[in-house]
């Protein structure tokens, strides 16, 4: 691990040129045979919609947005899911608030820790695991008062959840293969060597007005590209 938001299709009114008398004598004599002939009566027909039609909402970079857009096939689930505001960015965020919780805790009883580089992660079983040119003093402190923030724990479990769970949709509907995160290869295993939680906490937040307003710390924009970023740098590529 390194320290670091279609157009629905418009049925065509093809209404076909009548006379004038036709017109009139329509308005007297319209009836529910004159109904059932109506033009759209006829054509309107069930339009399945696309794969994915909900546009890009919470503001991610132009590469990024250019990139989802070129991906083949995808369901919008996955999608949504991680590159749209959706569990994951969730629950990061609802994590950023338990973040904050325990680091003022750090910075009140070890404050010089709140100056030095150190990360954390979800290992295979579950917990908290500090990383850092640190200690082995300070990692075990560190990870104390981690774990201890039980919220925290299961909220960074979700996290780690979901991206485990969306990648493998987004592999699964494009024949195993992904142009986006689903082509890492990442695993239960090996995420905590790759996803660094501290620099996803540390990262672009919202403005206090913002925060206020929609109750979210966290940026979007800043999670997709703080995550794209650590596994351009700490994954390998096994499904493109």
């Amino acid at each position: 691990m390194k320290i670091i938001n279609q157009p629905r299709e418009t049925l065509v009114n093809s209404l076909s040129t009548v006379s004038s008398d036709t017109v009139a004598k329509t308005k007297v004599e319209r009836s529910g045979d004159a109904l059932k002939n109506d033009t759209f009566s006829q054509t309107a027909k069930h339009v399945t919609p696309p794969v994915y039609e909900r546009p890009i909402t919470i503001g991610v970079s132009k590469e990024v947005e250019q990139t989802i857009k070129s991906a083949s096939v995808m369901t919008g689930e996955a999608i949504a899911e991680l590159y749209l505001g959706g569990s994951m960015f969730k629950s990061a965020d609802s994590m950023s608030k338990e973040y904050d919780k325990t680091l003022s805790d750090i910075a009140t009883e070890r404050p010089e820790l709140t100056e030095n580089e150190w990360g954390f992660s979800v290992n295979e079983q579950g917990e908290l695991k500090v990383t850092g040119n640190i200690s082995a003093e300070d990692i075990t402190y560190l990870e104390g008062k981690l774990n201890s923030n039980k919220a925290l724990v299961n909220l960074a479990n979700e996290v780690k959840a979901n991206f485990l769970q969306y990648t493998q949709m987004e592999r699964d509907d494009n024949g195993g293969t992904s142009k986006l995160w689903g082509k890492y290869d990442v695993t239960s295993e090996n995420f905590a060597d790759i996803i660094d939680f501290k620099a996803l906490m540390d990262g672009p937040r919202e403005t206090q007005q913002t925060t206020l307003a929609l109750g979210r710390q966290l940026t979007g924009h800043g999670f997709i590209q703080n995550i794209a970023d650590q596994l351009g740098q700490s994954a390998t590529v096994k499904y493109y």
